[in-house]
């Protein structure tokens, strides 16, 4: 019986994917029945491919006004839609990976037990090859990362109960709060869409806002940025109202959060450093000066004494001031 000769059947005309090499049929045989599983698996996923862009065409809307899960259906089914195609995709890559490496496995005699796990599977006992470098589509990737950025987005309502809408155009994100404050961030898109944080600005702003945002950008995490703006915003706030709170002692000022001055009725001046983000961070006050024709007193009466909080200290001087 002539046996015909079987030199090169590729299985995917795309890709190359599964390369079968076999010289008579009984290596033909046992070449093809896994190579069938692996060919159906990669026709899956052209098809797979095929539906990517037209499935993810609605990310743009979507970013344009971003909904909190469970308030718009439509919204939400639109985002199911997209993660599902996403999802779809990435499995059906996974499956393909799944089943040439498995080919593999069962049949890598003669391929050294030291070689690292290669991008192409050559399997000697069968002639076949499965180059996984395919397995990395650029289009798939950047889809993922709009998709997980996106959800990050979503997320910000349920973190921060303060946000009242969030939108993406480009590379900025504007996030109103309901304290009507707008927060715009601005971000960096690499070769695969994956996102950066690079700046914040916020309208109006308060003074330590950038040292509030700055651990938010250092770990790329918008969520914690909202949380933090509006944490050291109240910070603000009560600060201020602590200040205020103390005018029948002393007309306490400041131009940046940290460096106060007290200033006393009799012209004693007191100028002091609290932590950032006061009241809800923790740290000593430090007495940097006071003036003022009680200088000596105050500042023998305060020296190597801590104080914790505004009033503590403005109310010890007071007291200094007026002995009873």
């Amino acid at each position: 019986m002539h046996v015909p000769a079987i030199n090169h059947v590729v299985l995917s005309s795309q890709s190359c994917l599964c390369t079968i090499i076999a010289q008579n049929w009984e290596e033909w045989n046992r070449a093809v029945l896994p190579s069938r599983k692996c060919k159906q698996k990669y026709q899956d996923l052209e098809r797979m491919e095929d539906t990517l862009p037209e499935c993810t065409s609605s990310l743009p809307s979507l970013f344009a006004n971003v909904k909190s899960p469970k308030v718009d259906e439509a919204y939400d089914r639109d985002v199911d839609r997209v993660m599902n195609c996403i999802t779809s995709t990435r499995n059906a890559y996974k499956a393909v990976e799944s089943e040439a490496s498995r080919v593999y496995e069962k049949y890598k005699e003669g391929v050294s037990s030291s070689d690292s796990y290669p991008a192409v599977l050559k399997v000697p006992a069968l002639d076949m090859s499965f180059d996984l470098s395919v397995l990395n589509d650029p289009l798939l990737v950047e889809k993922e990362n709009e998709a997980s950025f996106l959800m990050s987005l979503r997320s910000i309502f349920n973190r921060v109960k303060s946000v009242d809408t969030v939108a993406m155009l480009g590379n900025e994100v504007s996030i109103h709060m309901k304290e009507e404050y707008d927060l715009k961030v601005v971000v960096e898109r690499d070769a695969n869409h994956a996102v950066t944080l690079k700046s914040a600005t916020l309208k109006p702003s308060y003074p330590c806002f950038q040292q509030a945002i700055a651990y938010s950008i250092q770990r790329n995490d918008i969520g914690l940025m909202a949380d933090q703006t509006i944490y050291a915003l109240y910070a603000h706030k009560r600060l201020h109202a602590e200040m205020s709170s103390l005018s029948e002692m002393a007309s306490v000022t400041s131009e940046d959060d940290v460096h106060l001055k007290a200033a006393y009725p009799d012209g004693t001046v007191v100028e002091f450093k609290i932590p950032e983000i006061y009241p809800n961070s923790f740290g000593m006050i430090t007495v940097e000066a006071v003036n003022g024709a009680h200088k000596e007193g105050v500042e023998k009466a305060i020296k190597d004494r801590f104080f914790s909080d505004v009033t503590g200290i403005v109310e010890f001087v007071d007291r200094v001031l007026h002995p009873k």
